[in-house]
């Protein structure tokens, strides 16, 4: 039978494993992965594949496994309405499609892409061209296997409704396992021949708030930063996370005064008035001491009653326990902000956290005592089972798992850039939660954002903005917080 359904799981394939929905298209009986080629979809708008059927809206998986073969992939270039700084970027619509033709290997794993041309990263003044591109890498300039720039053609009529089953020859149909694999068409129950409008981000928020981490390098001791994409990049995507390495200079934090600053009225944080560690040396400067931050955006979210700042593990019984950490995590407590302005019905404690680095033995030495801290964030909240601590591990999600019983509610790869400005396959940066029936409000796993496009090259993305990428988790706001 076709094999057109839609698969979330986790896949391995070589060294990779991630995790996400798949959609099979191709004929007859399921191949295994060394027999079919796997091609992640990114950003992209698929419009139509082999020209076997026309999807006039994006699709709903994360990747697509075809037959080998030569396949061609039509394009369109679509990207929502969003939030820059204190503008509001409506929708935006590409002119025409492109087309991408390139043989797909079995066992191989594509990575699809495009972005606008002739503007920057805002779409300032643009005139609707584009390109995009098939690699073998998620981001390697000199690894494309196929290119295409936007043409204007004449759209043709495009079927109000086509049933799934004629979309399939019956011959082929009949052939069963013996059909060679060919793509086949997954068709919708009515396919509209203009694409609906963006759903607008504030429409996003009304369901759920963002959550997440940022490494955010010496924030404040490296000149020539990029403040206004850093704002930019947490204006677009977070309603509330924590910093690390918010650098100690001059007697404070420059670099996140400049920040928050950027992002304006619409933002609020929290940051330690200690930065840690905090080595005696004449008047108590340090050279690598650095702060945490908590960022969060006031029309969604707010403090809980009673906590105005952020609080050290030492400043609360059991407090003992910060001795074992370079820089002590702190935490405070948060609520989702209800129609009416005031608290709403879902809190959490979070804590901001940054392992010690070098030997892998210490780094697991100091994160195995994380337990214990989500027992100080618990004593300090009675009745609060939603305990959060999001921040740079310095450990991959197989190495957490054996020193710590907290749940790690982070998923896939690339958390740390290399020099070139590429992901690594490193994961180092976690969102935690205290147990796995915790937090039941998240929504599935955290993800890494490839937020790069905000720099004109990955390059220099890391030099003036971060060599971390962030991570992000969505959190119900209308679930039923029983504690």
């Amino acid at each position: 039978m076709p094999r057109t359904g839609i698969v979330c799981a986790a896949l391995v394939l070589g060294v990779t494993s991630l995790t996400g929905c798949t959609r099979r298209l191709y004929e007859g009986p399921e191949l295994p992965s060394s027999r079919v080629g796997l091609i992640y979809l990114g950003d992209t708008t698929v419009r139509s594949i082999d020209g076997r059927f026309d999807y006039a809206v994006a699709f709903t998986s994360d990747r697509i496994e075809l037959a080998p073969g030569r396949h061609r992939v039509v394009l369109g270039f679509e990207r929502a309405a969003r939030s820059i700084g204190l503008r509001d970027m409506p929708a935006r619509r590409g002119e025409g499609t492109c087309t991408l033709d390139f043989v797909v290997e079995g066992g191989q794993q594509y990575w699809l892409g495009s972005r606008p041309l002739g503007t920057d990263w805002t779409m300032r003044r643009w005139d609707g061209k584009w390109e995009a591109w098939a690699r073998k890498s998620v981001d390697a300039e000199d690894n494309a296997i196929a290119h295409c720039d936007s043409e204007v053609r004449t759209r043709r009529a495009v079927p109000r409704a086509l049933p799934v089953a004629s979309a399939v020859p019956p011959s082929a149909a009949a052939a069963g396992d013996s059909a060679v694999p060919v793509v086949v068409a997954p068709v919708p129950a009515a396919v509209a021949a203009v694409p609906p409008p963006a759903v607008p981000v504030v429409s996003e928020r009304a369901e759920w708030i963002r959550l997440g981490t940022w490494n955010v390098r010496s924030l404040g001791a490296e000149p020539g930063r990029d403040y206004d994409a850093m704002a930019a990049v947490i204006d677009d995507n977070f309603d509330i996370l924590t910093l690390t390495e918010v650098a100690y200079v001059g007697g404070g934090h420059s670099g996140y005064d400049r920040l928050l600053a950027g992002l304006g009225a619409g933002w609020a944080g929290m940051v330690t008035e200690t930065p840690l560690p905090w080595h005696r040396t004449g008047d108590g400067d340090s050279s690598d001491a650095e702060y945490y931050a908590i960022l969060y955006r006031r029309e969604n979210v707010r403090p809980c009653d009673g906590w105005d700042g952020l609080r050290l593990v030492s400043e609360f019984a059991g407090g003992s326990v910060a001795t074992e950490f370079l820089r002590q995590p702190a935490f405070a407590c948060f609520a989702v902000v209800a129609g009416d302005g005031t608290a709403g019905g879902v809190d959490f404690m979070l804590a901001a956290y940054r392992a010690t680095s070098g030997d892998a033995d210490a780094i697991a030495a100091e994160v195995g005592h994380i337990d214990a801290v989500f027992a100080i964030m618990a004593a300090a909240r009675p009745g609060e089972g939603d305990l959060i601590v999001a921040g740079e591990f310095n450990l991959d999600s197989s190495e957490l798992a054996l020193v710590t019983t907290a749940a790690d509610r982070t998923a896939g790869s690339g958390s740390t850039l290399n020099l070139l400005g590429e992901p690594t396959a490193s994961l180092h940066d976690h969102i935690l939660v205290r147990a796995p029936r915790a937090m039941a409000e998240m929504v599935g796993n955290g993800i890494v954002l490839d937020v790069r496009s905000v720099a004109e090259s990955p390059r220099e993305f890391r030099r003036a903005v971060s060599d971390h990428l962030p991570v992000m988790v969505r959190i119900r706001t209308a679930a039923s917080d029983r504690d």
